[in-house]
């Protein structure tokens, strides 16, 4: 699957665009969601990922998005479910005129997440709930490899994956692991960490 998400060309309209994708939530977002839907989930991470300055560097001529999620865990099948037909609601769009491949991946084995990442050159993971004891394998490849990670959880970018986007209220905030980011080998530009919520 090709999804698209749109590219920027003057920054402060990249920022207003960005405000207003965050902003949007707040009509549908109920005080007490656990999570920003998928829809609007997907438009703030990619929009998001526009202000990596070394996207381009790391990701060459496409940007190849793997989505992994644990086989046989509801959550986790359900979150892979969402967040791939929202990609697939984006297929007008490209994030700094690149092009997202998007595979998706049932988490058997760090060995096969591993052939996965090599196989098909993938630069960038969504990370969805419920991987359990894996995460921690997940993270130490993604370092190694130079591959970003992103999900729809706090607690997740708290726990070491780099971008996130999570409720705040009846609203969206994007969570940005500043470290982990870094040594997934991303730069965000100042004005996406202005924005967003850091975690040192």
């Amino acid at each position: 699957m090709v999804v698209r998400t749109r590219a920027f060309g003057r920054p402060a309209r990249a920022c207003l665009v960005l405000v207003l994708a965050v902003a949007a939530v707040a009509p549908g977002l109920p005080a007490a969601a656990q999570s920003v839907p998928a829809d609007l989930e997907t438009v703030i991470l990619l929009r998001a990922l526009s202000y990596d300055r070394n996207l381009k560097r790391r990701s060459g001529t496409a940007v190849k998005l793997g989505l992994v999620y644990a086989a046989g865990e509801q959550a986790s099948e359900d979150c892979r479910a969402r967040i791939s037909a929202a990609l697939r609601g984006l297929t007008t769009q490209t994030v700094q005129d690149l092009p997202i491949t998007v595979t998706d991946i049932a988490l058997r084995s760090t060995a096969q997440l591993e052939s996965e990442v090599a196989t098909k050159g993938l630069n960038l993971l969504y990370v969805c709930d419920g991987v359990g004891d894996r995460f921690d394998a997940i993270t130490t490849l993604s370092r190694a490899k130079g591959v970003l990670t992103m999900c729809g959880s706090e607690a997740l970018v708290r726990q070491g994956l780099a971008l996130g986007v999570a409720p705040k209220g009846d609203t969206a905030k994007i969570v940005v692991n500043l470290r982990a980011a870094r040594d997934e080998g991303a730069d965000f530009d100042s004005r996406l960490l202005m924005m967003a919520e850091v975690v040192k």
